[in-house]
């Protein structure tokens, strides 16, 4: 639970609030940090509780993306994103969002606001309903000391062995070998060696995005 009756009274009273996120206590009522997202989780947590219109998260870049616009230049801004492909771009490597933070949004029903911390920033807004194309976007997964790394696409087109096809013939094209190929519910994984992650991200990228 969260209690909010002395930040009501605060903002009440024309304060600006400051709340310490990524600690609460458990169940002996001990301090505790929330672990890895905490920061994202205790923010929604608490906009749940407060039952705000809206929840804004400022980071370094201007919104949710079709990829990581650091590796791949094409990438395109998505003005709406559902909760679950953030959810599952979450899960599979993107890093704007914790998962967890994504799930209990989705729960609560709190839309979430990315965006920058430049004056300009239009930012993104993850909702219940989105407004994405069949592919939504890109990520990659790094784990461990693994030597592969999964490229994921995550999409309402998937699973469909068209873009299957399509992402791993320009992967062909290109000489970056597939070791292993797995399909779900909305997501397509391919993996392929570890140190060709980032030129596979653009690849399937470009193959399956960015001629929308």
């Amino acid at each position: 639970k969260v209690e909010t009756d002395r930040i009501r009274t605060e903002l009440d009273n024309r304060k600006i609030v400051v709340v310490a996120g990524f600690q609460g206590l458990n169940k002996y009522q001990d301090m505790t940090t929330l672990g890895r997202g905490g920061s994202d989780t205790s923010a929604v947590a608490l906009a749940a509780a407060l039952r705000a219109d809206e929840l804004i998260i400022y980071t370094d870049v201007d919104g949710i993306f079709s990829s990581d616009p650091r590796v791949c230049p094409d990438a395109v801004r998505r003005e709406r994103i559902s909760y679950d492909d953030m959810l599952l771009l979450a899960q599979k490597g993107a890093q704007v969002l914790h998962d967890r933070s994504v799930a209990m949004a989705a729960e609560c029903g709190v839309p979430i606001v990315v965006r920058s911390c430049g004056e300009k920033s239009e930012g993104s807004v993850v909702c219940k309903a989105g407004e994405e194309g069949p592919i939504t976007g890109v990520t990659q997964k790094k784990s461990g000391r693994s030597a592969l790394a999964a490229i994921t696409a995550v999409g309402g087109a998937l699973p469909d062995s068209a873009y299957e096809h399509k992402a791993a013939a320009a992967l062909a094209r290109s000489g970056v070998s597939v070791s292993a190929v797995v399909t779900g519910e909305r997501f397509l994984s391919i993996f392929v060696p570890r140190e060709e992650s980032d030129r596979a991200l653009r690849i399937v990228h470009d193959a399956l995005i960015a001629a929308e």
